[in-house]
C-alpha cells in the first residue's frame, strides 16, 4: 500500500531578533535546556530548529506546538507518543531544513531523511574507505574527479537516511549500508535485521544545487513537496 509523505523544507536565520516568538513554541523542558547554551547564535538556531518542527507537528495533531509531547526511542529517534500513526523525520545542515511527515502511516512505517550541504570534506577517500562498502569505493574510484564530491553526498545521505529510518544513527555502521547508485538509487545490502533491501526505497530530493537529499522509507510513497 502507498503512503504519502509531505516534505517541508526551512530556512535557519538565527538571529535572536526572532528568539522570543520562537521561544512561545516550544516545551518548558527544551527551553530550560536551551537556556543553557552560552553561545547566542547557537542558541538562535537549535530555538528556530524546534520551533520549525513544533510548528508543522501542530498544524498535523491539532495540537498547541508547545503540548505535543515528543519522546525518543532507545537510540535517539523521535516520536509522538500521542499520535503513533503520525511519522516524522527532521535533518538539518547549513541554514537549511528538512522535515519528512507521513500523516497516516501504517503499523511498521519507518522513514528518515537527511540533507547535506555539497562541501569539500577533509580526506574524502578516507571517509569513503571507512564508511562505504567495498563495492561501492570501487564504484566512487571509478568516477572522473569532478563527480566525486557529489556522488559522495549522494550515497552519504542516503546511507544516513537509512541510519534515521531504523532509529539506529551512525551506531549501525554505514559501511553496513550499501548503497547503489545506477540507473537510480536504491539499497543494495542492509543488515539482515531490518528485512530485504527490495522493501525499502530511496527518494533523492531536489533541494538546491548545494544540497544532497534523500527519503528513505520502508514502503511505497507518494511525496509532496510543499511550498
Amino acid at each position: 500500500m502507498s503512503v504519502t509523505v509531505d516534505i517541508h523544507m526551512g530556512h535557519i536565520a538565527a538571529q535572536s531578533d526572532n528568539d522570543a516568538r520562537y521561544l512561545t513554541c516550544l516545551s518548558d523542558e527544551e527551553i530550560a535546556k536551551i537556556n543553557a547554551i552560552k553561545k547566542a547564535a547557537q542558541r538562535s538556531r537549535l530555538i528556530e530548529t524546534r520551533a520549525f518542527l513544533r510548528q508543522h507537528l501542530a498544524h498535523y495533531t491539532g495540537q498547541p506546538a508547545p503540548a505535543i509531547r515528543i519522546e525518543r526511542s532507545e537510540h535517539g529517534k523521535p516520536y509522538l507518543t500521542d499520535f503513533p500513526r503520525i511519522q516524522f523525520n527532521l535533518s538539518h545542515s547549513g541554514d537549511s531544513l528538512l522535515l519528512a511527515i507521513c500523516k497516516h502511516s501504517p503499523p511498521g512505517l519507518m522513514l528518515g531523511v537527511d540533507i547535506e550541504v555539497i562541501r569539500p570534506r577533509v580526506n574524502l577517500p578516507g571517509v569513503v574507505s571507512k564508511c562505504f562498502s567495498i563495492p561501492e569505493q570501487a564504484a566512487w574510484q571509478q568516477l572522473p574527479r569532478h563527480q566525486q564530491l557529489a556522488a559522495f553526498f549522494q550515497s552519504w545521505t542516503a546511507k544516513e537516511a537509512f541510519a534515521k529510518a531504523i532509529g539506529r544513527g551512525l551506531a549501525i555502521g554505514l559501511h553496513h549500508v550499501e548503497i547503489q547508485s545506477e540507473p537510480d538509487y536504491c539499497l543494495a545490502n542492509i543488515p539482515a535485521q531490518y528485512g530485504s533491501a527490495e522493501h525499502w526505497q530511496l527518494h533523492a530530493l531536489t533541494i538546491h544545487q548545494r544540497h544532497a537529499a534523500m527519503l528513505c522509507i520502508n514502503s511505497s510513497c507518494q511525496i509532496n513537496v510543499m511550498a
